[in-house]
């Protein structure tokens, strides 16, 4: 959803652009280490339902589920108070103002790190089960409800103007 993303605010100007990007690129580097984990999830949970035991299969889903939530709740906070040293030092000589932009951005992304965890765990137990089709279609609409928001917060709706960008 990076892409898009800048995409939406490339019409707001190259300030705007670089700030989405340069966040995106650190958000980029947690959603990998979350989808790892998905992956470890996915597996746990395919080699104890082959092994025919649900029990473990539950375990497993229920700790990646519970450490990634408070893992990323714990991330997303010290992000909020340290966002402007990761910044600094993610975003080397750039402006002060793509710096402005670049930590409202991650400030405000960081909030939805608990969801996309425990979307991304949720998805990997059930392909793990082998349902595949609820995840396509969790993530389907979840990427849907993301363009629409980021179009209203960016661009505004009916009488609201908007954020200019988010």
């Amino acid at each position: 959803m990076g892409v898009l993303s800048t995409f939406l605010v490339s019409w707001l100007g190259k300030d705007a652009m670089a700030g989405v990007g340069l966040a995106d690129s650190f958000n980029m580097v947690i959603m990998a280490f979350f989808a790892a984990i998905d992956l470890g999830t996915t597996v746990v949970v395919a080699f104890s339902l082959g092994k025919r035991d649900r029990r473990r299969a539950r375990v497993a889903t229920r700790q990646s589920l519970v450490i990634m939530t408070l893992f990323a709740v714990l991330l997303a906070t010290l992000i909020h108070h340290f966002g402007e040293q990761i910044i600094d030092f993610v975003a080397g000589d750039a402006t002060t103002e793509v710096k402005a932009l670049a930590l409202t951005y991650l400030e405000l992304t960081v909030l939805s790190y608990p969801a996309a965890a425990i979307t991304l765990i949720g998805s990997g137990a059930l392909r793990g089960a082998g349902n595949t089709k609820i995840p396509l279609l969790i993530n389907g609409s979840l990427n849907i409800l993301n363009i629409i928001i980021s179009g209203i917060l960016i661009y505004g709706l009916f009488s609201w103007s908007g954020l200019g960008w988010v």
